[in-house]
């Protein structure tokens, strides 16, 4: 597989260098390399299969190459819920859940001050939705 929109990140700081492996069309750092700085100069100088430590990101790898898309998805809520101080994440979750459209995965972020409004007598939250196509 060739990503259409690669780009890479070298940075040597302190105690690891870390390489980043981002994929622009999906909006993701898919892979992230760290190696100390004693295997960092064995690299540069041209020394092959150098130990590093790979980490793959969050089954980034399901969503190369392919364009997130995003939106709002605004869902009713009870007017103990809209009133509720914390809201309730876990209820709202389920709520969004039910009401997302298939192939869509809600956020788990409520902290804006659009989230939640009153219109018509009737409490609703907001929240975004992503989706890769």
């Amino acid at each position: 597989m060739k990503l259409e929109k690669g780009k890479i990140t070298f940075l040597i700081e302190r105690e690891y260098t870390v390489i980043r492996l981002h994929d622009s069309k999906s909006g993701l750092t898919f892979i992230e390399v760290r190696i100390t700085p004693q295997d960092t100069i064995d690299m540069l100088s041209r020394l092959g299969n150098v130990p590093c430590e790979i980490t793959v990101m969050n089954n980034a790898l399901n969503f190369l190459n392919k364009e997130l898309e995003v939106k709002d998805l605004v869902f009713e809520i009870s007017e103990s819920e809209y009133k509720k101080y914390p809201k309730d994440i876990e209820a709202l979750d389920l709520i969004a859940n039910q009401n997302c459209p298939i192939g869509w995965t809600p956020d788990k972020y409520y902290g804006s001050q659009s989230s939640f409004f009153q219109k018509d007598s009737k409490y609703y939250a907001k929240v975004t939705i992503r989706r890769y196509v």
